[in-house]
């Protein structure tokens, strides 16, 4: 009938009778998961090596010579970039492989107070900027993390140690540091977000696979360090550095490269012996690196993870804790000579003095002289790595450029403003933990905790791995957390 309007099985009937139109396919299917994997790990792979002869070849001209790299990235990053901004999740892991490697690899040698910016903190300030830009993109999905308590008082500690830039004696470190913070905290929401849990593993596993693996790999042709140790850097020079400035942190991306090897081998029905096999090269990286407390902490994670397997994590807590709080009483009173004698503590040095253990290398002595600089500003700190001024020249001992603790740094960067919105967004953590225990977030915290006793771990000067660690951890307290992919409805509502 002529005005009237057809209703649904009308139209249901008129497109059967229809003829089918044939099929068309507008675009090629995309290529398999793991050959995109394998790709931008090859890419990454070959970008870095083609990297490291430039820059071993002619260390006076390094920017000029990687130009042509620089355009070999650029022209491998435009695809990456699309699938970034479509939340494939290839992209995703590809990204952080390569956002973390940068983060950490060292390719030059300059004095360790020199706080000026050159061509290598210009490259690690682009990743970044992309990672925050990323982050920024994803904003519309990720904004309801922001809502709950452990990433709302973790965005709120990042917005105060931004804000420290206002009364931080050295300003553009300050802001450098603190614009790391902000675009690695998006990105992980972002990376939570849009990537499953083996996701995350995987591309945590590329980019620190690429720091350890690498180091261990051109150990023998140059020794422990790629670039010549920096003026003034601690540590002993028999200790290795690899592609990294320092050796405590190749010895913490070798624990945290061993742990995500355990965590993904729990995860893979094949091919675990390539996962024990890059654990084992992850040890012995970290042996020669000769980092004990590193040591401790990759300990201390792989009982948990063992203890978490088998659902007993709940029950071991309380034990280890009374019986370390026991430990920690009977050192304080007596000292450690009462848990172990002199002979036994000295095997634990590297000098071969029981004095070295007892005094944990001297941080004795740190922590002292850091609570009397606390003590100058106890409300809102000296400003957010302020250390290159606050500390180092002022302690006698040697060039301090941290207080080798991560709730001591807090105070003495961010006063007791600082330490409480840190430790709020910790505490909300650990609650999530005991509320609902996970193996990969759980053992990741908890590593970072101990770390952070004798490290400055995820508050360092610059933004690190323990950094965006803390912050994926954070995001995957949040009881609401929609990771893509396996995450079961039964998570979700826990």
């Amino acid at each position: 009938m002529p005005g009237s309007q057809l209703t649904s099985p009308d139209i249901a009937a008129q497109d059967l009778a229809a003829p089918a139109a044939p099929l068309r396919r507008t675009s090629a299917p995309p290529p398999p998961r793991g050959a995109m994997v394998a790709i931008l790990a090859v890419s990454l792979l070959g970008f870095v090596a083609c990297l490291l002869l430039v820059l071993r070849l002619s260390p006076q001209t390094p920017l000029l010579l990687a130009l042509p790299l620089v355009f070999a990235g650029g022209l491998m990053l435009v695809p990456v970039g699309l699938s970034l901004l479509r939340g494939r999740a290839e992209a995703y892991i590809g990204f952080m492989g390569l956002m973390l490697f940068l983060t950490v690899s060292q390719f030059r040698s300059r004095a360790w107070n020199d706080g000026s910016v050159d061509w290598q903190v210009m490259m690690k300030g682009g990743v970044w900027v992309i990672a925050g830009a990323i982050g920024i993109w994803q904003l519309q999905r990720t904004a309801k993390y922001l809502a709950h308590p452990p990433v709302m008082f973790g965005a709120l500690f990042i917005l105060f140690l931004t804000m420290s830039t206002l009364w931080s004696p050295v300003t553009g470190y300050t802001a450098l540091s603190s614009l790391g913070y902000i675009c690695f905290f998006l990105f992980a929401l972002a990376a939570v977000d849009r990537l499953d849990e083996t996701q995350l593993l995987q591309g945590l596993a590329l980019g620190l696979g690429a720091l350890v693996l690498l180091s261990l790999a051109i150990y023998p042709i140059y020794g422990v360090s790629f670039a010549e140790v920096s003026e003034g850097s601690t540590g002993e020079a028999d200790r290795l550095r690899g592609i990294t400035g320092h050796p405590v942190s190749l010895a913490q991306a070798s624990v945290q490269f061993a742990l995500v090897c355990l965590l993904l081998m729990g995860r893979v029905r094949r091919g675990k012996w390539l996962f024990l096999v890059m654990l084992a090269a992850a040890v012995v990286t970290l042996l020669l690196t000769q980092s004990r407390m590193a040591a401790v902490a990759m300990t201390a994670g792989f009982i948990i993870a063992w203890v978490h397997k088998r659902g007993l994590i709940l029950y071991a807590l309380p034990i280890a804790l009374a019986v370390g709080t026991a430990l920690l009483m009977v050192a304080a009173l007596a000292g450690m000579q009462a848990i172990m004698p002199d002979n036994i503590l000295a095997l634990f040095s590297r000098s071969g003095r029981a004095t070295e253990v007892v005094t944990l290398t001297g941080r004795v002595d740190i922590w002292a002289f850091v609570l009397e600089r606390i003590s100058a500003e106890p409300i809102f700190g000296h400003g957010h790595a302020s250390a290159r001024l606050v500390l180092l020249g002022n302690f006698g001992l040697w060039a301090l450029a941290h207080a080798h603790n991560v709730y001591l740094q807090a105070l003495l960067y961010l006063g007791i403003v600082g330490f409480v919105l840190m430790m709020l967004a910790l505490l909300f953590q650990v609650l999530r933990f005991l509320k609902a225990p996970s193996l990969m977030r759980d053992t990741i915290l908890i590593y970072l905790l101990i770390l952070g006793v004798t490290e400055q771990a995820f508050l360092s000067n610059l933004p690190g791995t323990e950094t965006f660690l803390w912050f994926v951890v954070m995001a995957m307290a949040v009881p609401a957390a929609k990771l893509a992919g396996s995450r079961s409805r039964r998570a979700q509502a826990a």
